[in-house]
C-alpha cells in the first residue's frame, strides 16, 4: 500500500517511538490525500475511507467500472459515458467485525 507499507506493518511488533512516528506520518499523509480527493467522492465513500475500522474486515467484492471502456475486452467499444461527470465508478461490499 502507498502509505501503510510492509516495513511499517513489520515494525508494528515493536513499541518504539520511531515506529509510532512512522504510523502517524502514514496516517497524516493518507488523510491529506483523501482530503484532496473529497470533491471526487460521494459523502458516503468519503466517510467510509475516513472512518472505517477495517482491522478485522474482509473485502468481499470490489467492482470498478471505467466508462472510457464500458464493454468487455472481447466486445466492440460502446459509446463513452461519464457517470456523475467522472469516468470511473466503484462499488464494493465488505464485512467488518462480523457486520455486513
Amino acid at each position: 500500500m502507498k502509505f501503510f507499507t510492509r516495513e511499517i506493518w513489520l515494525g508494528a511488533q515493536s513499541a518504539s517511538q520511531a515506529n509510532h512516528r512512522q504510523w502517524q506520518d502514514a496516517f497524516d499523509a493518507y488523510r491529506a490525500e483523501l482530503s484532496a480527493l473529497r470533491s471526487r467522492l460521494s459523502q458516503t465513500a468519503f466517510q467510509f475511507f475516513l472512518e472505517a475500522d477495517v482491522h478485522d474486515g474482509e473485502l468481499l467484492k470490489l467492482q470498478i467500472t471505467d466508462a472510457s471502456r464500458p464493454a468487455p475486452l472481447d466486445e466492440p467499444l460502446r459509446p463513452w459515458t461519464k457517470p456523475r461527470n467522472y469516468p470511473v465508478r466503484w462499488t464494493s461490499r465488505s464485512l467488518m467485525h462480523g457486520i455486513s
